[in-house]
């Protein structure tokens, strides 16, 4: 598994292992503080992360409501609208969403 990120001024790519859980930040989003924050906050929880049910109360409890003062830009606009997971078990993949701009929320599943 590969990782690509842009930070605004150089691209990174960085190989992942498959087999371990791993959290993506925006970094047009959140400064390297948070970053931290949040990563240190995963790392904690990520024992616990392979439960869907308690994966989901921790995305959920990370979700930033409408122009959060934890974002970069300000007074743009900018709020958590989904929360999306992928996990790969074997040979299968499922992906997960949760549209949060829906009144009462319904997740999704694709098994791919």
């Amino acid at each position: 598994m590969i990782k690509y990120q842009w930070d605004g001024l150089t691209f990174k790519q960085e190989e992942l292992n498959s087999r371990k859980p791993h959290l993506w930040l925006s970094s047009s989003l959140y400064d390297p503080e948070k970053h931290h924050i949040f990563q240190t906050l995963f790392d904690k929880e990520k024992s616990e992360l392979n439960i869907f049910k308690n994966n989901l109360s921790f995305h959920k409890g990370l979700a930033q409501p409408l122009n959060s003062s934890v974002y970069l830009e300000k007074e743009k606009n900018i709020q958590t609208v989904s929360i999306t997971t992928f996990i790969k078990k074997g040979s299968g993949c499922k992906l997960n969403y949760l549209d949060h701009k829906k009144e009462n929320p319904e997740l999704s599943t694709i098994s791919l």
